[in-house]
């Protein structure tokens, strides 16, 4: 099957799909070995998904994904996982204890007190399940925060990949924001367009709030003194929290939380049997195996 190298995107049909998993493998070698600086290896869980997942835990990188956007989109967030484990966090030890060290001095300036729930022999156990800062919520910042970084040294770095990140970032992401037809502004949108102050000559998010734009010049302005080393990574997150939260608060309202599996058998990974085709609109079946189904 001819691979693009750019600019299409193939559905991820079960007479594809081999060739598509084998495309993220071989990309996973290319792309670690064009690395600066040089990440951990890592090993490659690929699913057929219907919602796009590009992410990574510790030695493991997770790609769920139906469509397949080519080898230079492919060779970018791949490159952008693996990053992750050398820019930022850098490895599980550090990123948790910036996290927990960031919620300290949230419930310092905060003046929140967490109730000490049990003593034991080598400490208290405090309860913290009255705080508004969450962990699952600083950690989702924490990610940002280093998406930043990571992105800001693919642009400096990976010229030939900058354009297919921040292709997918302005084009897709603002597509999927603006179908949500919302008269605020978002999280993901205030991401974005903090992107505007950190690099010059990109597409212009365009904010719908004045407050917005002064949120997004201030997480640009937070994001390189960061870079520049004059501001440690916990008050950094801490100061991002604070600008990020009411934000997630409202998105987590509108969206809630959705678990994709199939109704039927509660599996998580999927076949295509069908797709919209982009050119004529038109549904296009597609043919399933006799052996070996999936939902």
């Amino acid at each position: 099957m001819p691979i693009p190298v750019k600019g299409i995107k193939i559905v991820i049909t079960p007479d594809k799909a081999k060739d598509i998993k084998r495309e993220f493998e071989e990309s996973m070698y290319r792309t670690w070995l064009g690395l600066n600086p040089l990440a951990p290896r890592m090993n490659l869980s690929f699913k057929i998904h219907p919602q796009e997942v590009y992410a990574s835990s510790v030695g493991q990188i997770l790609i769920f994904t139906p469509i397949f956007r080519g080898r230079t989109f492919t060779d970018v967030v791949l490159a952008h996982e693996f990053y992750h484990w050398n820019i930022h966090p850098k490895d599980m030890y550090r990123g948790l204890k910036e996290l927990f060290t960031c919620r300290q001095l949230l419930a310092k300036e905060l003046g929140y007190k967490p109730v000490v729930k049990k003593t034991e022999l080598y400490g208290k156990r405090y309860d913290w399940s009255t705080f508004d800062y969450t962990p699952r919520e600083i950690q989702f910042v924490q990610n940002m925060m280093g998406d930043y970084l990571i992105n800001w040294h693919i642009y400096d770095n990976h010229s030939n990949l900058w354009s297919e990140l921040w292709g997918f970032l302005f084009n897709d992401g603002s597509f999927y924001e603006a179908q949500k037809k919302l008269k605020r502004d978002t999280t993901f949108m205030i991401y974005i367009a903090a992107y505007n102050y950190l690099i010059h000559g990109l597409d212009t998010v365009v904010l719908k709030k004045p407050k917005a734009n002064k949120d997004a010049i201030e997480v640009a302005h937070i994001i390189r003194e960061l870079r520049a080393r004059r501001m440690s990574g916990a008050y950094a997150l801490k100061e991002l929290c604070k600008i990020f939260h009411e934000y997630i608060k409202e998105d987590f309202k509108d969206k809630g939380e959705k678990d994709i599996k199939c109704p039927k058998c509660g599996n998580d990974e999927f076949d295509v049997i069908g797709y919209e085709d982009p050119q004529t609109g038109k549904w296009v079946k597609v043919k399933q195996k006799k052996k070996g189904k999936k939902p």
